[in-house]
């Protein structure tokens, strides 16, 4: 006796020539099948179907599935249809991938869920197969994406809370040491060696520090596309003694060899931003020296020519080191990741670096890429950028009546004696500060702590020279500038900010200012400053 209540579609709907013409089965918001017999002959279909493999109802009806999509058959459908065929238990799969050739070019991959049903007499025999076949591929895709990007927040995260605990070893570290040595500067029996070499200490980690900052802060503009060159002309040769003068105390604490060899094609002078060289330049041999324990770091120039016949030059820095494995050079240059995390916690370091040096290296014309590496045998990057000769003029001027005067060639006394600087700076700190370097060099200073009263003490007083901080309370500094310069103002007003920025830089000369000096204030740079400014008034 059969199981009527498994019997969901009976055979008489063989017989039942209306499907072709019901709307209900035709116009139904799922592609329907009926298939006939062991080889699952088409008897019926809906116009969905028919739309979903971009096909035609009148190419299907009479002929087997095999020999109709042959495809699609061979890719799990008619294993599904014989397995209902032939068991007669039923049949749901969700987000099966079918691949469509559309032509002999290209492809068309659907996501579809299917369900299949047997067709059986009132004796329980099996007849046929009726399939209903969902389109999901939007919703796949959907899905897909939800999922990338979760992955993707997720990976993001992950990094973020990494970067963010190494940074804040990495700010630490160098804080730490700064306030604990210059705690020790109290001590009043301390010998003249022992305060020299705390002193020396204090400007080696404060340098540090100024590093790590300046990275976060060139890697955010050039994340948000804020990142402007200043093109000047740019010595290779120079840049590479400068950088080889500043590391050679570091590779002899090594005992490292630092060599440097500039190939006769390598140009004298192109058109370039030699910060920005030097930067990527410093992270790189930083980088070598840091990784190498024995053996050497070499630095090799040449020049290149590149598309459109444009003239570049490149450098390659090698060294004997720790090499990087297969597999880990993947992650080099994405930021906040070393090749190898446990280096982090051996070396130290941002993971910014090389990282900030391929976007700068881009925004040069270039790239930085790592030309060879054997582990345990060393590495080779690779740095290129190109000559500009089209923007051959900076983008940034300073006023010609800038003249920068060598302290050690000032014979008559004091380099500011009896020059009158008014500093408008709101952190009492940074005033104590000037006012030691300014005082030593016999200038007289007085201290305005927010621009409006800057402004007004301007206007009233008598002073050769203004320095000018930009962030402060009450009224910045550009307002304050512009005010006075609105007000017939003309003596010479210099800006003195954190912001190292050009289109600060570019702002300042707009709204006023005379010209631009950033903190960490350089005392010889602010003394020559000021005297270059102000001597022809004395």
């Amino acid at each position: 006796m059969t199981d009527r209540s498994n019997l969901s579609i009976e055979s008489e709907i063989f017989k039942m020539d209306s499907f072709r013409s019901d709307s209900l089965f035709m116009n139904a918001p799922v592609a329907l099948c009926i298939f006939e017999g062991p080889l699952h002959t088409f008897k019926f279909v809906n116009s969905l179907y028919a739309k979903l493999i971009s096909t035609d109802i009148q190419e299907l009806v009479g002929r087997s599935f095999l020999d109709a999509l042959p495809e699609i058959a061979s890719q799990g459908i008619k294993a599904i249809l014989d397995k209902t065929y032939q068991t007669g238990i039923s049949y749901s799969g969700k987000d099966i991938a079918i691949t469509l050739q559309q032509n002999h070019r290209s492809q068309n991959i659907l996501y579809i869920d299917i369900s299949c049903q047997a067709i059986r007499d009132t004796n329980g025999d099996i007849h046929g197969v009726f399939s209903v076949t969902t389109d999901v591929t939007e919703k796949h895709r959907a899905f897909s994406e939800l999922r990338h990007a979760k992955e993707e927040a997720e990976k993001a995260s992950a990094l973020k809370s990494a970067f963010l605990a190494n940074m804040s070893h990495e700010i630490r570290t160098p804080l730490s040491a700064m306030i604990g040595f210059a705690d020790l500067l109290r001590d009043p029996e301390l010998s003249k060696s022992e305060r020299s070499n705390y002193i020396d200490v204090l400007i080696k980690n404060g340098q540090q520090l100024s590093f790590i900052i300046n990275d976060i802060l060139d890697i955010s503009k050039v994340e948000a596309g804020h990142l402007r060159l200043e093109y000047l002309p740019t010595r290779p040769y120079q840049i590479a003694e400068d950088i080889i003068s500043l590391f050679k105390v570091k590779a002899k604490e090594k005992n490292l060899s630092l060599e440097l060899e500039i190939d006769p094609s390598t140009p004298a002078e192109l058109t370039s931003d030699p910060v920005r060289v030097r930067q990527v330049l410093i992270n790189l041999i930083s980088n070598a020296i840091k990784f190498t324990q024995y053996g050497s770091v070499k630095i090799k120039s040449y020049a290149l020519k590149l598309e459109n016949n444009q003239n570049g030059v490149a450098f390659e820095v090698s060294d004997t080191g720790l090499g990087i494995k297969k597999g880990q050079d993947e992650n080099l240059f994405e930021m906040f990741v070393q090749g190898d995390s446990s280096m982090t916690r051996r070396f130290g370091g941002t993971g910014l670096g090389l990282a900030l040096s391929r976007k700068l290296a881009h925004a040069l014309g270039g790239n930085v890429i790592l030309k060879s590496s054997t582990p345990s045998m060393g590495s080779t990057f690779l740095f290129t950028f190109t000559d500009h000769p089209e923007h051959k003029i900076s983008s940034f001027e300073v006023s010609d009546k800038r003249k920068d005067v060598p302290l050690n060639a000032i014979k008559s006394g004091p380099p500011l004696k009896d020059i009158r600087v008014l500093v408008v700076d709101d952190a009492p700190d940074n005033q104590l500060l000037i006012w030691h370097f300014l005082s030593k060099a016999g200038a007289q200073m007085e201290c305005a702590d927010n621009g409006l009263d800057g402004f007004k003490k301007a206007l009233t007083g008598n002073y050769d020279l203004v320095l000018m901080d930009v962030q402060m309370p009450l009224m910045d500094g550009y307002t304050a500038t512009k005010k006075l310069r609105e007000h017939g103002y003309t003596k010479p007003i210099v800006a003195l900010t954190a912001h190292a920025m050009s289109e600060v830089r570019n702002k300042c000369m707009t709204v006023g200012y005379t010209d631009h000096l950033t903190k960490p204030i350089d005392p010889r740079e602010l003394v020559a400053c000021i005297a270059g400014y102000t001597r022809q008034l004395h």
